[in-house]
């Protein structure tokens, strides 16, 4: 295929992307796999004290041992303000806006992943200008087989980029919902699991 430097960089910018959609992906597999809704203990009784700090202590240790993760900084973070302002509305308030942070900085991490997917047409358009400008520079020559070569340069370098960012695309799709489930799904946990059980079984610490 023709293309040189132009068709070089394009499949660069294309497996760079890849790699990273992949990179992201895998965390999330990483964190879906997290075996820390026991800790939790889906009972319907409401905790005492004493299991809100078990509870938080069994998540941190969960954390030396295995990493953070979003779902155990969360239960943390719940179990922490609910110590010391034993409200629900708070505690949901917490992990409301606690979610929104978590996924505004993955979706700041991607942005490398979009830049690529912008730069991927836009380099094959930039292919086709430069096969164009080459046949029509030498046109006038009759050449038609220099002539071939610079229009097999626009056409291939647009067709290749063209593929590829429609293949990009599709990660990038699935990696967007991946996302939003992942998050979603944290939410559904806490508030399925431990939210519930907050009330009247505390007593609040003096």
């Amino acid at each position: 295929m023709a293309g040189g430097y132009i068709q070089f960089f394009t499949f660069f910018a294309f497996f760079w992307a890849i790699l990273e959609t992949l990179y992201f992906k895998k965390e999330f597999d990483i964190e879906y796999a997290t075996p820390l809704l026991h800790i939790l203990n889906k009972s319907e009784k409401s905790l005492t004290n004493t299991e809100l700090r078990n509870i938080e202590t069994q998540t941190i240790n969960f954390e030396r041992q295995n990493g953070k993760s979003l779902l155990s900084d969360l239960i943390k973070k719940a179990c922490h303000k609910y110590k010391l302002q034993p409200s629900v509305s708070e505690v949901m308030e917490v992990i409301n806006v606690q979610i929104e942070i978590y996924k505004e900085k993955a979706f700041s991490a991607q942005n490398i992943i979009r830049y690529l997917n912008f730069a991927i047409p836009s380099l094959g358009f930039i292919g086709t200008v430069i096969g164009l400008s080459d046949a029509m520079m030498i046109a006038h020559t009759g050449d038609m087989e220099k002539i071939a070569i610079g229009l097999g340069t626009a056409f291939d370098t647009t067709l290749i980029a063209l593929v590829l960012g429609l293949i990009l695309m599709w990660h990038m799709q699935e990696l967007e919902e991946l996302t939003d489930l992942y998050h979603a799904e944290t939410k559904d946990m806490l508030f399925s699991h431990l939210v519930p059980r907050l009330g009247a079984g505390h007593v609040p610490e003096t």
